[in-house]
């Protein structure tokens, strides 16, 4: 008996020291590839999203939320178990603890036991074939083999993931924990069109939010060595309002309705009563809204960037229009500085020379600020003072003092706004003047994209007597100034062709800007464009 507690201690050495190793090793190789990322969006679709981004795992644990599952484990060669018995001698208890690795063969190389095969066992019959067996040939008080360390073992994960590839893991690691290890989704990752593929060639499709929307356990399988993990595409992804328990965006399938959005996101809170909705659809360059009511919630089929907004009290509203200069920030992102966002995206003026639409689902207590904030807020081409808000069914105009409310976002200047009201921000012009030896001088529209040539051809091309060589501009202090032709064309430049072979001063360019009759139009907006043009450069450097 003293001969084999001391082959115990001498194999529980070398054994622990094995496992010290194994378990370092297999945190180091777990800890390489868990990436951890937030959610921007909130409600439920934000905890399964989190869920499927921030592992939870250690390779070299086995979580207490896995027990039940561990009930029917099978064992896996590789695994790492300790063998612990007790003994009373001269009535002191004494225990030792030896680790033993399953072998390809399914069998433990165990002392006195010899060679015994465990293939075929789940791990709780495991425990009592080994424990009872010692019982029976040593006098031990009590004796205890458990599972350490699960088998490490490859699973390949791609699609719409991070970082696709294989993941290193174990057999307690379920279908969540393997997209994690992947580092979660990519946007376009769907969470409820998942198929694993088994080594034996089959197949199936997993639904991820019926684990966290009807507790089916099901839905979240464990995963086995060698499985192959494809992550499909989500095609539709609609959002909702705050009517719902769990509103936000949540990903549908092909042909589900605003009846399967109520069930993701919990159904209507307690306190509200919805019986219709509105849906904003984006429809090519157009944006319509359907009125729902809730009889057809079972049969309304929703589409990808759908924005379905529960109306309680069964009250129809319809949605408000921002036209103008804004940077268009989509409803339902998360506004955080946008403006700084578009400038720091933007190296040219592509981003702020063309007036943007966004239409808001009206909700109780939308104000202007709001309506700003969600629609990206005033670029630098508004004309702030100039903003003013077209009721519905009404051609007046109500002004509002939308430059001090943006600067100061003092809620006293702000104004509530009402279903169906337009909010237009007026934009400034910005041209280019191009005259001389041309078909029709004028002032033409600038474009961020056009060179020296396409401002004169829009204003008629050259006539027979232009000088083709050469370009002209005039700069801040009026004097003339020769251009190459690559030249790059900002907002307020003035662009002049001579006559061929003519040498004019410039008292002549300017007579000749009179003869054309374009000195009428550059002498009403020369000051104010110059001043434009410099602020647009001075924001373009910034």
């Amino acid at each position: 008996m003293k001969r084999f507690f001391v082959c115990l201690m001498i194999f529980s050495v070398f054994a622990a020291t094995a496992q010290d190793s194994s378990s370092s090793s297999a945190q180091t190789s777990g800890s390489d590839s868990l990436v951890s990322s937030k959610s921007s969006d909130f409600g439920l679709r934000s905890e399964i999203l989190k869920k499927l981004s921030t592992p939870t795992q250690n390779l070299a644990s086995i979580p207490q939320s896995y027990v039940s599952a561990l009930l029917s484990y099978k064992p896996t060669p590789g695994d790492i178990y300790a063998l612990t018995v007790s003994v009373f001698t001269n009535s002191v208890l004494s225990a030792e603890t030896l680790y033993f690795q399953l072998d390809s063969d399914y069998c433990f190389d165990l002392p006195i036991l010899g060679k015994t095969s465990v293939k075929g066992m789940d791990l709780f019959t495991l425990q009592k074939t080994v424990t009872d067996k010692l019982k029976t040939v040593l006098p031990v008080t009590t004796a205890d083999f458990r599972l350490m360390t699960p088998a490490l073992f490859d699973v390949f994960v791609y699609g719409g993931v991070m970082a696709p590839g294989k993941q290193r893991m174990n057999s307690t690691f379920s279908l969540i924990d393997a997209i994690a290890m992947a580092g979660g989704l990519r946007p376009t990752g769907s969470y409820r069109q998942i198929i694993i593929r088994k080594q034996d060639g089959s197949s199936k499709k997993y639904d991820i939010s019926k684990y966290f929307t009807e507790a089916d356990f099901d839905s979240n399988p464990l995963l086995s060595p060698n499985d192959t993990v494809q992550i499909l595409s989500a095609d539709i992804i609609v959002s909702t309002n705050e009517f719902l328990n769990y509103g936000g965006s949540y990903e549908l399938i092909e042909g589900e309705t605003i009846a399967d959005v109520l069930q993701l996101g919990g159904g209507i809170k307690s306190d509200v009563e919805c019986y219709s909705a509105s849906v904003v659809r984006q429809i090519k360059a157009s944006t319509q809204t359907f009125q729902v009511p809730a009889s057809e919630f079972t049969s309304f089929v929703l589409k990808n960037n759908d924005i379905v907004n529960f109306i309680p009290n069964s009250a129809i509203y319809d949605p408000v229009i921002i036209d103008g200069a804004i940077f268009g920030s989509s409803w339902g992102s998360s506004i955080q500085s946008a403006q700084t966002l578009a400038l720091s995206e933007s190296n040219n003026l592509s981003l702020i020379t063309k007036p943007q639409r966004i239409t808001l689902p009206y909700s109780e207590g939308l104000s202007v600020l709001a309506a700003l904030d969600l629609s990206g807020g005033p670029n630098p081409m508004a004309l702030l003072e100039n903003a003013f808000i077209l009721k519905k069914g009404s051609l007046s105009k109500t002004p509002c003092n939308i430059k001090a409310l943006w600067q100061t976002r003092n809620s006293d200047l702000d104004i509530e706004l009402e279903p169906g009201d337009r909010l237009v921000i007026p934009m400034e012009q910005l041209v280019v003047f191009v005259g001389g030896e041309v078909n029709n001088p004028n002032a033409v529209p600038y474009n961020t994209a056009y060179t020296v040539f396409d401002y004169v051809k829009l204003a008629g091309g050259y006539t027979v007597q232009a000088d083709m060589r050469r370009f002209y501009t005039l700069n801040e202090n009026g004097k003339r100034v020769e251009i190459p032709k690559d030249y790059i064309v900002a907002p307020g430049d003035i662009i002049y062709i001579e006559k061929n072979f003519a040498q004019l001063s410039n008292q002549a360019f300017k007579d000749v800007l009179v003869y054309t009759g374009f000195v009428g139009s550059l002498v009403a907006t020369a000051s104010s464009i110059m001043s434009l043009a410099i602020n647009v450069r001075n924001w373009q450097r910034n």
